[in-house]
């Protein structure tokens, strides 16, 4: 039997070790960016991220099989590539320090990550993080999200990929620092696209978004051997149609936020034709625009039994978003009702 991609998050501050959750070396992890954990093995994204009201740190590993190649470069322009993979599944980090042209440098990275995985023989993208500096400043009458948004359309269309159904799960964060870095989980075989009848779908957002609208699926359904499924939901907001409601109000965001990831569990579920996806089964990591408001979301997830998530304050892709949740759940990593 084919190895499966595996997935573990950890609430602490100790650092991964290579048998955290799996047996042997992990594909990926991201990781806080503390001063005091060490350099961790595979191909690790740190997240200049701070961790809010004392909570331990997000710490997420992949695992997909052994690990056969491991390698980083660093091009002339400052474009810099860490990759780990194994037999089916890749994981890559493109960072890149962001100048004057956000436009062409989130399409250089893009176009970097595409041919990678292409070449690798694991073409199909399976979830994608970006952070973003300064993800809502306003340049050249845009702002900054919306131009990066321009950039990783470009480098779909030169790649000559679609940019509709089919789309990974991603989700898009505001960092202070000023680099831009961008990482990718993929594999042989293709994601099911799960969308959100309550949402219009990100790549058919009205252009009062942006020029080019975001690139991602609300989640991507992983079927794999052994009933390991993973489910990958995207970052979810307080968006309903394409509009952010309950502005200014962050306890009305989060619960608003929850519905929304609701309604993905259910149309995952309705394609699956049986309960398979429970709300209370999902971990992940909550970004929390104002430190001061990390009491109130903590407390509205903790009253939905959602208690493996970790907090980072972070600027969320709209300006008047003020929380934004991703998660992750596997099949067989829990005892089902």
């Amino acid at each position: 039997m084919a190895p499966v991609l595996t997935s573990e998050l950890r609430a602490q501050r100790a650092p991964v070790t290579a048998a955290l959750g799996a047996d042997g070396t992990p594909l990926g992890l991201i990781l806080p960016a503390l001063p005091d954990l060490p350099q961790a093995p595979g191909a690790t994204l740190r997240v200049p991220m701070p961790c809010l009201g004392g909570e331990a740190c997000a710490q997420q590993g992949w695992w997909g099989g052994a690990v056969l190649q491991t390698a980083r470069t660093q091009g002339r322009d400052g474009l810099s590539l860490h990759l780990a993979q194994s037999e089916d599944f890749l994981w890559a980090v493109a960072e890149l320090q962001v100048e004057q042209d956000l436009l062409g440098q989130a399409q250089a990275v893009y176009e970097l990550l595409l041919q990678t995985v292409r070449e690798s023989g694991k073409p199909q993208l399976l979830r994608v993080w970006n952070y973003l500096p300064r993800i809502n400043a306003v340049e050249d009458g845009e702002e900054r999200y919306q131009t990066f948004n321009r950039g990783r359309r470009r480098a779909f269309a030169a790649a000559g990929l679609s940019v509709g159904m089919g789309a990974p799960a991603a989700c898009a964060l505001g960092t202070a620092q000023g680099t831009l870095r961008v990482a990718v989980l993929a594999g042989r075989e293709p994601v099911l696209s799960i969308e959100n009848p309550r949402q219009v779908s990100a790549y058919d957002y009205p252009r009062q978004y942006g020029e080019e609208p975001p690139l991602f699926s609300r989640a991507a359904w992983l079927p794999q051997a052994g009933g390991r499924d993973l489910l990958f939901v995207s970052g979810t907001a307080s968006i309903v149609g394409h509009a952010t409601v309950h502005a200014g109000e962050v306890r009305a965001q989060t619960k608003e936020s929850l519905r929304n990831i609701e309604a993905v569990l259910q149309s995952a579920n309705a394609r699956a034709g049986r309960p398979l996806w429970r709300l209370q089964d999902l971990s992940g990591c909550v970004y929390v625009r104002h430190a001061e408001d990390y009491s109130v979301v903590r407390a509205a997830l903790k009253g939905r039994r959602l208690r493996n998530f970790c907090y980072l304050q972070a600027d969320v892709c709209r300006s008047d978003l003020l929380v934004e949740i991703e998660a992750e759940a596997q099949l067989g990593a829990f005892s089902e009702a």
